[in-house]
């Protein structure tokens, strides 16, 4: 059937490219990491530019993930997307980290991390598990105050002590490099270690990287604790960051593997059905996944299908929310915009949030198909008799459920390109 087929092959598409992605680049997603909080501990911000469209979707989801942890005891960093290059540069001061996020790639201070596929789709779901481990695990090193030090501000040289400093690697040019190390970043000379990688950790002395670090063994660290500090071993930390990025992407890697495709498919031929009659998608979310509602309904006009993101209106958002209640945001909306055969797409993490699920009452007694995506085991959409259709995460992390989700609704999407 065509529309497994679609399914499927998206599925399968992201599984194999996300794989590719984390095997090589985690260990200089876990140097990112160190970049930012070296900067944010200065008092840095996070400045976000994306295009419009879906790529400034998940600019604006970085930033909310930034300012509004929702892991209890994470502190809130500074972040903000911008809509315009240009305001990146008019923005941006000395101690501020600087992405950009395009349709295949992201780019960090000048890391660029290349996701190896053609599908905008496939790539962002990768892109979204990345900048979410960014934000995940730039918290670890707030606790090794050590690889935080500001350094004098002064231009020296920072690897000419008596000993040889651990270093990241940051970028290679033929025989020289940028490595990061506690102090601060640095060009460095190469050419005495072979094969060296972004991300792999050297030792440097005098401007000179001069043998490859391995992580201490855990056996060196349970019987001869001297040989680390905590505070201070890049090696060991970074070592255990790059592990986190690759646990993190094998357990959202296990929610797709673990969702029924034949769900899926019974939701793209109902919606199928109502576009192929003049239906318009109206999609709604709140925090993160209002920038995933925004997302789908960037995608759907790409192909072609009419789509409206409730989320996306702040007048018209703070307008409902100031004079009748926040609880009614998109409801309010539905009833100005919404017609009979349309649809209306929910997302939310816990399947409780109040104003989607008003809302996906309001477009039932309208005639509209209704669909809800969840984590939580479904919360209360499981109950809700108005929902026409639930895909559940079955995940209780928010960062997983939501790039679970995104797969759900780019197989969507894909399936319905199919059929224009």
């Amino acid at each position: 059937m065509r529309v497994t087929t679609a399914a499927g092959r998206h599925y399968q598409a992201v599984l194999a490219a996300g794989e590719a992605f984390f095997a090589a680049r985690a260990p200089e997603l876990a140097s990112a990491c160190w970049g930012m909080a070296r900067k944010f501990h200065k008092g840095g911000r996070l400045l976000i530019h994306a295009e419009p469209g879906a790529a400034f979707s998940d600019a604006q989801h970085n930033a909310v993930e930034f300012i509004h942890p929702v892991l209890v005891g994470k502190r809130a960093l500074p972040a903000v997307a911008l809509r315009e290059a240009a305001w990146l540069s008019r923005m941006a001061k000395p101690d501020d980290v600087r992405m950009e996020i395009f349709a295949t790639s992201m780019v960090i201070d000048d890391q660029v991390f290349q996701v190896e596929t053609a599908d905008p789709l496939v790539a962002q779901e990768i892109l979204e598990t990345a900048y979410h481990e960014l934000w995940e695990l730039v918290h670890v090193f707030f606790e090794h105050e050590g690889l935080l030090s500001e350094g004098s501000g002064e231009e020296v040289c920072l690897t000419c002590g008596d000993v040889a400093v651990q270093a990241s690697v940051v970028r290679v040019e033929g025989s020289t490099g940028l490595v990061r190390t506690a102090i601060g970043e640095e060009e460095v000379d190469l050419s005495l270690v072979e094969g060296v990688r972004p991300g792999d950790l050297v030792l440097c002395h005098g401007g000179v990287a001069i043998e490859q670090v391995k992580p201490i063994e855990q056996f060196s660290q349970e019987f001869y604790p001297f040989l680390t500090n905590e505070a201070v071993d890049a090696a060991t930390v970074l070592a255990d960051v790059s592990r986190s990025v690759m646990v993190k992407w094998e357990e959202v890697a296990a929610l797709r593997r673990a969702m029924r495709l034949d769900a899926v498919e019974e939701v793209l031929a109902s919606v199928r059905d109502r576009v192929r009659a003049g239906a318009t998608v109206h999609t709604m979310g709140n925090g993160g996944s209002a920038t995933d509602a925004a997302d789908l309904a960037a995608d759907l006009l790409t192909i072609g299908v009419p789509a409206l993101d409730l989320a996306g209106e702040p007048a018209v958002i703070t307008g409902i929310g100031n004079d009748v209640g926040f609880e009614e945001i998109f409801g309010r909306q539905l009833i100005a915009l919404g017609r009979p055969g349309d649809v209306a797409v929910g997302i939310t993490t816990s399947g409780r949030s109040s104003n989607v699920l008003r809302a996906l009452r309001q477009a039932k007694k309208q005639g509209m198909l209704t669909i809800g995506l969840a984590g939580y085991g479904g919360g209360e959409m499981t109950r809700e008799e108005s929902i026409d259709h639930l895909l559940v995460t079955d995940s209780t992390y928010i960062p997983r459920i939501q790039e679970a989700q995104a797969t759900i609704y780019h197989a969507l999407v894909r399936g319905l390109e199919e059929d224009t």
